[in-house]
């Protein structure tokens, strides 16, 4: 039970994280990392097939946006817009390092580029919004997944409050998106850019 005028960050033992709780393998010391094996995560519910993806910065935020194009004519029939943090996409270009060059391979023996960027003026209608802070990518020939997770603010309140002794922590599966191997090379391509850019601004600030 909360008391009346108890601060909301120091009322509970208890977790208030939701999601799956799934065993840690902690970073180097002094980074407060974790990492998690990839058959431990849970295989996201949602679906969304992206046709075209890009990359913005909106302050500390990354956006990373995945649309739907019409089948006539211009714009798109959905959005999806992934937001993460400076730090959290540096971790995910980091863990890219030998994936990133095996696509960027792939799409060069078959003769392919990276698809064009998604462009538009207005956010069309439907347009989605979700937090990551995980992602898992794969890909097999000419056809890509991303499965994106969340580690909350809460999970990661509960490993601050374990400290050196957290063996799991809660995960949140986010959504599956469905993506050709020429988009997930572009989204690549745009991250490898925009995360070294955004940490470097914040160890400025």
């Amino acid at each position: 039970m909360v008391k009346k005028g108890a601060g909301l960050a120091h009322t509970s033992s208890l977790t208030r994280a939701t999601g799956v709780a799934l065993p840690i393998v902690p970073g180097p010391p002094g980074t407060g990392t974790v990492s998690f094996a990839l058959a431990d995560l849970p295989i996201p519910s949602r679906r969304f097939l992206a046709d075209r993806v890009a990359v913005e910065t909106d302050g500390a935020d990354i956006l990373v946006l995945f649309g739907q194009t019409k089948c006539r004519g211009d714009g798109l029939t959905q959005l999806l817009v992934a937001r993460t943090s400076a730090d959290r996409v540096l971790d995910v270009v980091n863990s890219c390092r030998e994936f990133g060059p095996r696509v960027r391979e792939f799409l060069t023996s078959s003769g392919l580029n990276s698809a064009p960027p998604l462009a538009f003026t207005a956010d069309p209608d439907p347009t989605v919004k979700v937090d990551f802070s995980i992602a898992a990518m794969v890909h097999a020939g000419y056809q890509a997944s991303i499965d994106l997770y969340d580690l909350t603010a809460w999970a990661r309140h509960d490993l601050g409050r374990a400290g050196a002794t957290a063996r799991e922590a809660t995960v949140e599966p986010v959504v599956r998106i469905q993506l050709s191997t020429a988009a997930l090379g572009t989204l690549l391509d745009q991250l490898a850019v925009v995360a070294p850019a955004s940490a470097a601004s914040m160890d400025t600030k």
